[in-house]
């Protein structure tokens, strides 16, 4: 994989139910989409939701966006806050399941972290060598590496269960992260989410 997007939703007022609706409803679109390697839909907190999809090169990432869960997006402009936010994103290092898993993962990490000025490379292969770790991790069904348009990095992680989340969280992953706080420019942006529907590639 080389390549992804994360998507940021932002559901108006009473619409919480109808987007997750248009989620769900993406669902079997998305695993058609033979070159969409691995598909989430989560739920940050009340209103916001996000879409982490990755693709194995430029091409499917661009069918992707042209294809049905961006055309529903906008049809259902009106159930949204605001436009949907899209950021592409490099993938620098990956796991994702041989095949589909049961039971669908539950829970999911989202850390975002901006490098210190000067050690915009070091962070970077922080984020590559931090895939050994999560590879050791039985509990954690997929993981990715990712560099964002402005700079940033992060990582997303899915576990099958809160308590698979809770042993990552008190594992070895954590601990280098900080360790390694003196790559970062600021303190690392960390969000816990529920997992709303999930797709990989068969």
């Amino acid at each position: 994989m080389t390549c992804g997007f994360f998507v940021e939703l932002e559901a108006a007022r009473d619409q919480e139910t109808s987007v997750e609706r248009v989620l769900d409803e993406a669902l079997p679109m998305v695993r058609a989409e033979h070159a969409t390697a691995a598909w989430f839909a989560v739920r940050f907190r009340r209103f916001h939701y996000g879409i982490f999809d990755v693709f194995p090169d430029e091409t499917a990432r661009e069918s992707h966006r042209a294809g049905y869960v961006a055309q529903a997006l906008a049809a259902r402009r009106s159930l949204f806050a605001r436009a949907p936010v899209f950021h592409a994103v490099e993938v620098l290092a990956y796991k994702l399941p041989p095949t589909t898993m049961l039971p669908r993962d539950q829970k999911a990490l989202f850390v975002r972290m901006t490098p210190q000025t000067g050690r915009e490379y070091d962070l970077e292969a922080f984020v590559r060598s931090t895939r050994m770790i999560v590879d050791a991790e039985p509990d954690t069904t997929a993981w990715l590496g990712l560099k964002f348009e402005n700079g940033d990095f992060g990582f997303f992680d899915a576990f099958p269960s809160g308590r698979a989340l809770r042993k990552h969280l008190f594992g070895q992953a954590p601990r280098e992260l900080v360790k390694h706080y003196r790559l970062f420019g600021k303190v690392p942006r960390l969000a816990m989410m529920d997992v709303r529907a999930e797709a990989f590639a068969e």
